[in-house]
């Protein structure tokens, strides 16, 4: 047991105030070492009574812009990533167009004041199209056959017309008869092409617009006729048969 202090002091309460309070350090002079125990401290941060800012405690880092009625947080992006492209590393976003009417209408049929259209640049003109290669819709066809044809007089083997709200494309006229002939093909009363059929050749033939930027291009109420005329002294008979697509107007 320490000797020290054994018997009380005689100085004043004055005195021995003073000489246990360091003015240095403005605390009391002791020996013991004091460790504070902190428990769970729970933080509440709501947006009407607080604020974060981010920095490394010096300085702030980010800085902020109105932007309508809301704050805005300024970034810089490192490594940016432009690439909007096909392969697996391209950005990819999901919008919606449309405008202060209402989203966009990618639709057929009756078109309105949402629906998309692609227009030429300098004068919003449609951009024309034409068919090329396979399509999804079917070529469709018509076939008639007429008999016992007279000579010397054009007569008609096929008719199509386009119905009201279609258009169309013709493809391709194949005929064929048992004499040799003259076959015409006309649009409305205009005739647009003929071919001949001759002794020591094939009494076949083909009117082909195929290749013809991928066809030969009709509206509603266009008629397309195929006719035929022969010289000789007997009666004969001739077919034909006209391909075509037939889409909306």
């Amino acid at each position: 047991m320490s000797e020290k202090n054994l018997h009380p002091s005689l100085l004043s309460q004055q005195q021995i105030l003073q000489a246990a309070f360091d003015e240095s350090e403005e605390r009391l002079r002791v020996d013991a070492e004091v460790t504070a125990v902190i428990g769970q401290v729970e933080v509440i941060i709501t947006d009407t009574e607080d604020s974060i800012k981010i920095g490394d405690g010096t300085s702030t880092f980010a800085t902020i812009t109105d932007v309508g009625l809301h704050h805005g947080l300024d970034v810089n992006l490192i490594n940016i990533v432009d690439d909007f492209g096909p392969d697996a590393d391209a950005l990819r976003t999901a919008s919606q167009l449309g405008n202060s009417n209402g989203p966009a209408d990618f639709g057929s049929g009756i078109t309105t004041g949402q629906t998309l259209r692609v227009t030429l640049p300098t004068d919003q003109s449609a951009i024309p199209v034409f068919l090329s290669g396979a399509s999804s819709n079917d070529a469709l066809n018509l076939f008639n056959s007429i008999s016992a044809v007279p000579s010397s007089i054009l007569t008609t083997i096929i008719t199509y017309t386009v119905p009201a709200s279609k258009k169309a494309t013709l493809i391709r006229v194949p005929f064929s008869g048992e004499n040799i002939a003259r076959y015409e093909l006309y649009k409305n009363n205009t005739m647009i092409d003929n071919q001949y059929t001759y002794f020591g050749g094939g009494l076949t033939g083909n009117f082909d617009f195929s290749a013809q930027n991928a066809g030969y291009n009709l509206v509603a109420g266009d008629s397309i006729t195929l006719k035929v005329i022969h010289y000789r002294p007997f009666v004969a008979d001739f077919n034909g048969r006209i391909f075509y697509i037939e889409t909306n107007a």
